[in-house]
């Protein structure tokens, strides 16, 4: 065998192993290249289910701090009725009634307390088992108006299910 065979044989098993290293380093690479493609298939999955979480959440954000705000202003209606009342009864000597003509207060009272406890009771949903009595004229000169019908409260689709 001559030198130039040598060399040739020499070159050819370096070419040999050349083409091996590359082959090994492109599978090497095509595999990491397959594994940040699907990472990166199951992160925008992620990003996707995330930004529907985050629609949803701020959704329920605004019909929540709607109800906050309806909420609120059913508190300041109920406490300015509450401030009404009281200065009715801050203007009105219950004591002093009482003294002049103790019959006609405990009729009143006891009036007053049954239409109350009826009012409940159709509020509530119950059916009355009587008509309310009519009010004499010194109960319909001193009633209070009475309230609106009451709203029930408006529930969250879902909210407290997350």
């Amino acid at each position: 065998m001559g030198f130039g065979f040598r060399i040739a044989l020499l070159n050819l098993i370096l070419l040999l192993c050349s083409l091996g290293a590359f082959y090994w380093y492109y599978n090497d690479v095509q595999a990491k290249v397959q594994g940040l493609m699907d990472e990166k298939a199951r992160l925008t999955v992620q990003v996707a289910e995330q930004k529907q979480a985050i629609d949803t959440l701020q959704a329920h954000a605004v019909a929540q701090a709607q109800q906050v705000t309806e909420l609120q202003q059913g508190l300041n209606a109920a406490t300015q009725a509450r401030k009404d009342l009281e200065n009715k009864f801050n203007n009105k000597d219950i004591a002093q009634w009482g003294r002049q003509d103790a019959q006609q207060l405990e009729d009143h009272m006891n009036a007053a307390t049954q239409r109350v406890f009826e009012d409940l009771e159709v509020t509530t949903g119950a059916k009355p088992n009587k008509p309310l009595p009519a009010p004499s004229k010194a109960q319909t000169k001193n009633a209070l108006k009475k309230p609106g019908p009451v709203e029930p409260f408006k529930q969250l689709d879902g909210v407290n299910a997350q």
